[in-house]
């Protein structure tokens, strides 16, 4: 006799107690949630007398039980509905205790010197599978065979789950050759996991070849077998193929909404917006209900399509039907007010979220945030991050939540606001040096805030801070710092130790980067060249746009414009009508800038020319904007009565396409 140390009941040494009786047991705990947390225990059942005829009677709701088949996954949310906690929390906790459980009892077995038999590695396989224990699963699997303790039908289909949730196609594959050695035949069961496997990689040709060797060896492949068939055909891209397949379903297992589910992600991932509309409204002429993956392939396919206000009408749709659906497709529809400009309806959507405790998530606080920033509530914005720092424990999440809200004080330039959030975050954490409260994007966004707003010293003093704590600067940290040198002329900062030229600090920028092999992107090179602009220094200028192209940097109409005026306030007109002619299109940013540089040459020729050849181009008159550029060029040329009469044409403009007041008052200011 062997008594386990949990159980207080003595335990007869018999392979058929634990077979029959104690791992049905077990697989109950899966599939039939406890209502209260006391009725959890991590001890195995006890071994009464009368024990057989009651676990015998629960059998029916094991993994192979009747009341199993009658629920089904929609009946086991209901179950789970019912059980104590909100969420999965519940159905989290029960397969936790009966994974620990099954495997407590097979250490028993061992320590007993009870050899376990091929229907006893089943259960145990099945139970590690439902409860996502793969690797158990798997060492299940292996010890079994170097016991060899031979395997069935059900050994090869519960590994062939495996493989299939761990999407490792090549081996379910090869548990046919295993089938073949062991002189198994394989099952539905078997064939499905296995086409299962190939769907989550998307290898369809491997997945059809497995159906036709069904067909062949007259197993019928189910409903299921076919839909995993019709889904590694959509993930491959495959849509005629799988279009085939559920045509060759209607005429024998009929479809339902996984299917149709699986057609319309194939067309989602194909970018087909036309087809995922049809397939949908072929769904619903089929009296097909969509569930919650459904929605979440058609909002996915609206908004990859930039439509908007389609995905927010199907949302609308599955907010009246009730349907329950994933955390994300609530974000796609808070993604979707946001892109529409609607914050106020993005914070009602977040804050229903949280009142009908639909679970949220990270990308779910990043949006609600991104609403209040863009909708100008910065107080309420702060405090909404507040809140929500405080309901939270997770650093890692947290940092990105951060990094969400100061991007958006970079886009209203609150500085002040941008640098306080980084020096309290860093205060929260002096042991780390910050690695878990405060990220680099974090910093970069606070130095973009600072170049925004002109305020180069603050940004250099984060860029110290950050070195002070470790944290190793990017190519986004460097990218900031030479927009904040060219948005000023000099300052002193301790980043030299002394009052420098900002052109000379972006010269100290880009050889720190080269030293780091940090390579400098587009954006840098462009802040680069605006520096040097800036400070009239054009053969620097015209040394680093050449580096640029060197390093095969694709140089946008924004360099081609800071190069336009490097060469302008370097006196180069002739270079400055080169570097133009580089543009990719018709730019009236390049056009002013070009305008700009011809003036300050005296070229006011040039200038009249260049604006007749623009608008002939346009077909149409020039914005405000070049314009004004025009008038300044004319007024520092001493071409007072040609700025006179451009300023006429403005007027008579104005009067014939609404022209805006406060764009006239600035262009009486400049020919003042």
């Amino acid at each position: 006799m062997e008594t386990h140390p949990s159980a207080g009941a003595s335990w007869t040494c018999r392979p058929s107690l634990f077979l029959r009786f104690a791992l049905p047991l077990v697989a109950l705990s899966i599939f039939s949630i406890p209502q209260y947390p006391h009725q959890l225990s991590f001890a195995p059942a006890r071994a009464s007398g009368r024990l057989p005829a009651r676990i015998i009677a629960r059998r029916s709701v094991g993994p192979h039980g009747g009341l199993w088949r009658k629920l089904g996954p929609e009946g086991l949310t209901q179950v789970r509905a019912m059980g104590w906690g909100r969420g999965d929390d519940g159905q989290y906790v029960a397969k936790q205790a009966a994974w620990v459980r099954a495997l407590e009892l097979y250490g028993s077995m061992q320590k007993a010197g009870v050899q376990p038999d091929t229907r006893t590695y089943n259960d145990l396989m099945t139970i590690c599978l439902r409860c996502g224990q793969l690797d158990r699963a798997r060492d299940l699997f292996d010890t079994m065979l170097q016991q060899n303790v031979t395997p069935d039908a059900r050994s090869l289909g519960a590994m062939a789950g495996v493989y299939g949730k761990s999407a490792d196609w090549e081996n379910a594959l090869d548990l046919l050759q295993e089938a073949k050695r062991y002189e198994i035949t394989p099952n539905v069961i078997l064939y499905t996991n296995i086409i299962s496997a190939c769907a989550k990689q998307g290898e369809w040709k491997p997945a059809l070849r497995i159906l036709d060797e069904m067909k062949l060896t007259g197993t019928t492949p189910s409903r299921i077998t076919y839909n995993a068939a019709v889904h590694s055909c959509c993930k491959a891209r495959e849509m005629d193929i799988a279009e085939g397949l559920v045509s060759e379903m209607k005429t024998s297992v009929g479809v339902d909404v996984v299917t149709y589910t699986s057609l319309i992600a194939g067309h989602m991932w194909n970018q087909d917006i036309r087809s995922v509309i049809d397939t949908f409204k072929s769904m619903q002429e089929d009296n097909i209900a969509p569930n919650g993956q459904t929605y979440s392939s058609v909002l996915t396919a609206f908004t990859r399509a930039g439509l908007w206000r389609s995905a927010l009408d199907a949302y609308q749709t599955l907010l009246e039907q009730r349907i329950t659906a994933p955390t994300a497709v609530h974000n796609l529809a808070l993604q979707s007010y946001l892109k529409l400009g609607e914050w106020l309806n993005a914070v009602r959507s977040y804050l229903a979220m949280k009142n009908n405790r639909i679970p949220q998530d990270g990308v779910s606080h990043c949006l609600a945030i991104q609403a209040h920033f863009g909708g100008g509530q910065y107080k309420a914005g702060f405090a909404f991050l507040k809140q929500i720092e405080e309901g939270l424990h997770d650093p890692g999440l947290l940092v990105k939540i951060y990094e969400t809200a100061l991007n958006g004080c970079q886009r209203a330039g609150l500085w002040q606001k941008a640098i306080s959030i980084i020096q309290n975050r860093l205060a929260l954490d002096q042991t780390t040096q910050g690695s878990s409260y405060v990220s680099v994007r974090m910093i970069n966004a606070a130095i973009g805030t600072c170049a925004k707003t002109r305020k180069m010293n603050h940004a250099f003093n984060m860029y110290e801070l950050m070195k002070e704590r470790s944290i190793q600067p990017n190519g986004g940290t460097y990218a900031g710092l030479m927009a904040a040198t060219a948005q000023a002329p000099n300052a002193y900062t301790k980043y030299r130790q002394n009052r420098a030229q900002s052109w000379q600090l972006a010269l100290a920028i880009e050889e720190e980067m080269t030293s780091n092999d940090i390579p400098l992107d587009a954006v840098t090179f462009t802040a680069f060249l605006t520096a040097l602009a800036r400070a009239g220094q054009w053969q620097r200028a015209q040394t680093v746009y050449e580096k640029m192209v060197d390093r095969e940097v694709v140089p946008n109409d924004v360099t081609h414009s800071a190069l336009i005026t490097a060469y302008g306030n370097g006196g180069q007109w002739k270079r400055a009508l080169e570097a133009f002619q580089k543009c990719n299109e018709v730019n009236e940013v390049a056009v002013s800038c070009l305008v700009s540089a011809m003036g300050k040459c005296g070229k006011w020729e040039r200038v009249i020319k260049i604006l007749q050849q623009l608008e002939t181009t346009l077909g149409h008159a020039a914005s405000i904007t070049t314009y004004n550029a025009v008038i300044s060029a004319l007024g520092k040329c001493k071409q007072i009565e040609r700025a006179d009469g451009i300023y006429n044409t403005i007027v008579s403009q104005s009067a014939n396409n609404s022209l805006s007041q406060k764009s006239l008052n600035a262009t009486v200011e400049t020919l003042g």
